[in-house]
């Protein structure tokens, strides 16, 4: 059913009515429209795009906190932070950073995202060097990311070294470094 606002031409009322209306205040016009309780499917199509989501969510407070809290830290042979980096190519498409890199961790029906676990599953045998910098080498480490497989149940999370690896792509098709695959990206002192 297609959804229904229509202006209201009475004083001021919000919340719901009779479990069927709710009335509210968009944009300095008061509306009414139909209560809607949305479903929470669990579909494992659905689960996916939640745990992309969350490993992308872990990416990109990394990339914040990498830039503000006293250890900022660059690549080696960067310019500057990848945040500093990441907003530049951001203004550019008249975007913000942290959207710019959700789209690019992602892509278009999670082709990006699905791409970066094909790359990260072929480079099972350089995993130890990718999980040692994730969790030991960066002055902020990333964390495990948890993963919900169909019907809400916990799945295999998302290793420290696989949510990096995943970031280091993305950087990587933005033309931001060069992925060595066998060699995870070094990050020296900021500027």
């Amino acid at each position: 059913m297609a959804k229904v606002e229509m202006p209201l031409m009475s004083a001021q009322a919000s919340g719901k009515f009779g479990g069927v209306l709710v009335f509210a205040n968009r944009m300095g016009t008061d509306v009414v429209r139909q209560l809607v309780i949305p479903s929470n499917p669990r579909s494992q199509p659905q689960q996916d795009t939640r745990n992309a989501m969350r490993v992308t969510a872990a990416a990109v407070r990394w990339v914040n906190f990498n830039n503000t809290f006293g250890a900022t830290r660059k690549m080696t042979g960067a310019t500057g932070t990848d945040k500093v980096r990441l907003t530049a190519l951001a203004s550019a498409a008249n975007e913000t950073w942290n959207n710019l890199l959700v789209k690019q961790m992602t892509g278009t029906s999670m082709i990006d995202y699905d791409a970066a676990g094909v790359a990260w599953t072929a480079n099972v045998a350089n995993a130890a060097a990718w999980e040692t910098a994730a969790g030991t080498t960066l002055t902020y480490k990333f964390s495990a990311v948890p993963q919900v497989d169909a019907s809400g149940v916990a799945g295999t999370p998302i290793s420290p070294g696989e949510v990096f690896y995943r970031f280091i792509y993305a950087a990587q098709q933005l033309g931001m470094v060069t992925l060595a695959a066998a060699t995870p990206t070094v990050y020296v002192a900021g500027p």
